[in-house]
């Protein structure tokens, strides 16, 4: 293949993008010299980023996507055992949406530990109001409506939801864990979800029969991806009202762990209030994992998501984060717990390249948006990527089986114009 010239050029070496290159070369219809991939930043991997937490603590931490949801069929789950990569389970189900399934979540009110009691009563609730909302989104009855005045109006106008509330004074703030959980899950605040969701190269050019877009949505959404001729405005409106989910991670690291040494997510239901320009920043975290239960050290890592992370990413420095989680553990264990030591927080609503975390499903979304965006345009630009996959949208696997999906049908292509 002459220089710059090839069968098919890949834009992006993430998840989905090199799951794509392997797919063409696995199939043994294209050699080596027929792909590029071109990658805007100096290392492969996007949205995945494993790093030292810090040159004094070198163990690894994951910036970006760190959970494997489900083992059995998951590719994820199978490249991990090829490559031998020790996995450790932490819950049966997904922790945020399946929270009794995870023996090692802990619930606080203020300073006070609730009982086992008490949790295993929040997680029947939670099951009771999941259960309910699929209810709902089945039916078609709530169809375009977000999250939270869909919530509000099964608490007022639900039966068994009402009886709760009333049997317990702290229910509705149990409850309103719970749906923190799910914004966490989600990248989403509840009011945007819809419950329907339930080797860089300057300056040169590149001539390809095909090209296979692999870019995250959020960088297609900021308009510094240029198609010419234009694309075909069904798929330049899926990518105008999709959105990014905003997830930040604040992982801060303590010279010794004073939290429950097996627990692996501790939650907070007191609304720590927000911060305020003037004030100290004070800032709620729902939900905080423990990197002692996984990795012996005492890191814990809350999470921020959606609009608030949105906002707080723009008007508050690391520090200052960082401060506003161990204010909020101070509130849970005591004046006297440890200082910090260091902190690490990721900002992908900020990387120029990401712009966002995840793809998310709003209330402007639709079934069809994601099958719409990986369509692919004249058979010669396709589209891979976590956000074209709607069974697994957000997730690891989704770019993984995109990238083959991509393959697949350029090499089906292929084979058509050769017939």
């Amino acid at each position: 293949m002459s220089a710059n010239v090839y069968r098919v050029v890949v834009v992006g070496a993430g998840m989905a993008g090199v799951a794509t290159a392997k797919a063409l070369l696995a199939s043994d219809h294209f050699s080596a010299e027929d792909i590029c991939v071109l990658e805007a930043q100096h290392r492969i991997g996007g949205r995945i980023h494993t790093r030292p937490f810090s040159d004094e603590l070198p163990v690894k931490v994951e910036a970006g996507a760190a959970w494997i949801h489900g083992t059995q069929g998951n590719p994820m789950a199978e490249l991990v055992r090829e490559f031998g990569i020790e996995l450790k389970e932490i819950s049966a189900r997904n922790p945020w949406l399946h929270p009794s399934s995870c023996p090692g979540f802990v619930i606080y009110e203020g300073s006070r530990q609730l009982t086992e009691h008490e949790v295993n009563e929040t997680w029947e609730w939670q099951d009771s109001l999941l259960r309910k909302l699929q209810e709902l989104a089945l039916s078609g009855k709530v169809e375009g409506k977000a999250l939270d005045g869909t919530v509000e109006q099964l608490l007022t106008e639900d039966a068994e939801l009402r009886e709760i509330l009333a049997s317990n004074t702290n229910a509705r703030k149990r409850l309103a864990l719970c749906l923190h959980l799910v914004e966490t899950w989600m990248g989403n605040s509840s009011d945007e979800m819809q419950i329907d969701a339930f080797g860089e190269i300057d300056l040169m050019g590149f001539t390809a029969d095909r090209v296979v877009v692999t870019c995250s949505l959020g960088f297609l959404k900021s308009g510094k991806l240029h198609f010419q001729p234009e694309l075909p405005l069904a798929k330049a409106d899926v990518i105008s009202r999709s959105q990014m989910g905003q997830c930040m991670k604040i992982m801060v690291q303590f010279p010794k762990a004073f939290w429950p040494k097996n627990a692996s997510f501790i939650t907070q239901i007191n609304n720590t209030p927000e911060f305020k320009d003037n004030e100290t920043p004070r800032i709620y975290f729902p939900v905080i994992f423990s990197y002692y239960a996984t990795k012996g050290v005492p890191i814990l890592e809350g999470d921020l998501v959606g609009d608030k992370a949105r906002a707080i990413s723009d008007a508050l420095s690391d520090d200052e984060i960082a401060h506003a989680l161990f204010l909020q553990l101070q509130d849970t264990f005591g004046a006297e717990i440890p200082k910090p030591v260091d902190h690490f927080i990721t900002r992908w609503d900020q990387d120029e390249w990401a712009q966002g975390a995840y793809s998310s499903v709003t209330v402007a979304s639709t079934y069809e948006d994601p099958d719409m965006l990986r369509h692919s345009v004249a058979n010669r630009i396709f589209f891979a990527g976590e956000a074209t996959n709607y069974e697994y949208q957000g997730a690891l696997q989704a770019a993984y089986l995109s990238g083959h999906q991509a393959a697949d049908e350029i090499i089906r292509a292929e084979a058509s114009c050769t017939s």
